[in-house]
């Protein structure tokens, strides 16, 4: 029994440390931020039921950038993905998120703190 407890306990830590996108546009707005990002709010009139989007960039030009779409269901966000995927090959749906970008930027975003 104590083996079973462990493995699950340890299997929860785990899903801790794993990577994953901020739960909300302000969340994830704040977190570009701090790591020296300008973060601009813009609205996708093309993505339905996209619930906020912003733009973060590093520097001015050849910078690191994201563009980040949040949206009120997966549906809705697999929806939009084939969209994102014409936009840029390194588009990725996660959850109810769709972003895309250059890697550092992307590894920013996903990065658990």
């Amino acid at each position: 029994m104590k083996k079973f407890l462990c493995a699950i306990l340890m299997g929860i830590m785990c899903l801790g440390f794993a990577a994953c996108a901020p739960s909300s546009v302000e969340k994830a707005e704040e977190k570009m931020e701090k790591a020296g990002y300008t973060v601009l709010a813009y609205s996708n009139d093309d993505a339905e039921g996209c619930v906020g989007s912003f733009l973060a960039q590093k520097g001015l030009i050849g910078g690191s950038t994201l563009y980040a779409c949040l949206f009120d269901s997966k549906d809705a966000a697999t929806d939009f993905y084939s969209t994102a995927t014409q936009i840029s090959s390194s588009a990725v749906l996660d959850g109810k998120w769709v972003y895309w970008g250059d890697e550092d930027a992307i590894e920013v975003f996903t990065a658990l703190f």
